[in-house]
């Protein structure tokens, strides 16, 4: 049976992930909305983010995306395997096999 210990690392990761989803959502669209308001200066920001080497705004929320999504997805995953093993196990103590 699963513990209370092991179920609070797919929570984080869907916690973590989430935050990241929603924290890159949010940077995108302050992107566009500056990127609407003045193309021109949007522009030469990414030119010099590319220049140094860090690579723009829109780079890191794509990144970040990326990266919330499959935080998310495989704390998710862990999650349902949990409370299928769980289920299964309650199952298996309230109807034994004769």
């Amino acid at each position: 049976m699963p513990t209370i210990r092991g179920w609070d690392i797919p929570l984080w990761l869907l916690l973590f992930g989430g935050a990241l989803l929603v924290l890159a959502w949010l940077l995108l669209a302050e992107y566009r909305r500056v990127f609407l308001a003045n193309p021109r200066s949007v522009m030469s920001f990414e030119v010099l983010a590319e220049i140094v080497g860090g690579g723009g705004p829109g780079y890191l929320a794509v990144a970040s995306l990326c990266v919330g999504g499959v935080l998310f997805g495989i704390g998710a995953l862990l999650l349902l395997y949990l409370i299928g093993e769980y289920v299964f196990l309650v199952a298996r103590a309230l109807f034994p096999a004769t």
